[in-house]
């Protein structure tokens, strides 16, 4: 294979790119979102939570937010989500 052809492969290879993977977010309306690939919780309360993405804050704010479950792959944020942000670290 061409060194140029396998170059661009590894510049597409989500290994290689460790720093730009983004987190897998799904909103289930209003009131729920999942959020894979989350690095850590930097900020929870009923008001707001925000989460480590590597290259990016993830911002939550709403009322009555809490966390239902929260592995080392995904957190589910419930309450009544008004706002959503990516914020640059």
């Amino acid at each position: 294979m061409p060194k140029a052809l396998t170059n661009k492969i590894k510049k597409l290879n989500m290994e290689d790119r460790g720093d730009y993977l983004l987190p897998h977010i799904i909103f289930n309306s209003c009131r729920e979102v999942l959020v894979e690939g989350s690095k850590g919780v930097l900020e929870y309360n009923t008001k707001r939570v925000r989460l480590n993405a590597g290259r990016y804050i993830l911002k939550f704010c709403g009322d009555g937010l809490c966390l239902r479950a929260l592995t080392a792959d995904e957190i589910i944020i419930m309450g009544d989500i008004v706002s959503f942000e990516f914020c640059s670290v």
